[in-house]
């Protein structure tokens, strides 16, 4: 078997090989820039959603202590409501008894004033 051997590079050659890598070379490092340029609009995106997420989450945060001291407060006033219920409630009954009361009461003196009227005729019939 026969082995390879390159050839010897000419001039010509190594001229066409440097200008091919110089053009290479230029080729990339204008894609190396706009991959800088397209990393520096990506880290101004990233930093752009950093600060926007952040802010929601504080805003978030005040959402939920805001939405737990409203269900505190609705608690609190649920008791207080179903205390002033019982209350009135209570009072409504006192109130019915009073009322049932005086109508017993008044029934009881009328009919008290009628047989008093009906036993004065009576004496006076004597």
């Amino acid at each position: 078997m026969e082995k390879f051997v390159p050839e010897e590079p000419t001039p010509d050659t190594r001229y066409e090989e440097i200008q091919k890598l110089k053009e290479k070379v230029e080729r990339l490092k204008g894609k190396n820039d706009t991959l800088n340029n397209d990393m520096q609009s990506l880290q101004h995106d990233y930093l752009n959603v950093k600060v926007e997420c952040e802010a929601k989450t504080k805003t978030n945060e005040r959402l939920i202590k805001r939405q737990k001291m409203d269900r505190e407060c609705i608690m609190e006033m649920t008791q207080e409501l179903t205390a002033t219920k019982a209350e009135l409630t209570s009072r409504a009954r006192e109130q019915e008894v009073v009322v049932l009361s005086e109508c017993q009461w008044k029934s009881a003196y009328e009919e008290a004033i009628q047989d008093r009227q009906k036993l004065m005729r009576e004496l006076y019939d004597l």
